[in-house]
């Protein structure tokens, strides 16, 4: 019974390409702005004073933090 999971995994791939699609046919002139820029800057400080506090402490809840940042940087890259 593997192919219902193949199936659920190409729509899955499908639906991300029409969000990548809809994000493309959008006007992203605004992230070339200084604010967005400065927006970004501070999420990569940010996310390296996280990575460093998660060397130090224990915590199940770091991996959200971790998605969070991958979807800003993804967006980032794409825009």
């Amino acid at each position: 019974a593997w192919w219902p999971l193949k199936i659920l995994g190409t729509l899955r791939f499908a639906r991300v390409l029409r969000v990548i699609r809809v994000i493309l046919q959008q006007d992203l002139s605004w992230t070339e702005s200084p604010n967005f820029q400065s927006f970004v800057g501070s999420i990569i400080v940010l996310n390296a004073l996280l990575m460093g506090a998660e060397t130090d402490v224990r915590w199940g809840c770091w991996s959200y933090f971790e998605q969070v940042f991958l979807s800003i940087y993804v967006f980032e890259l794409i825009a």
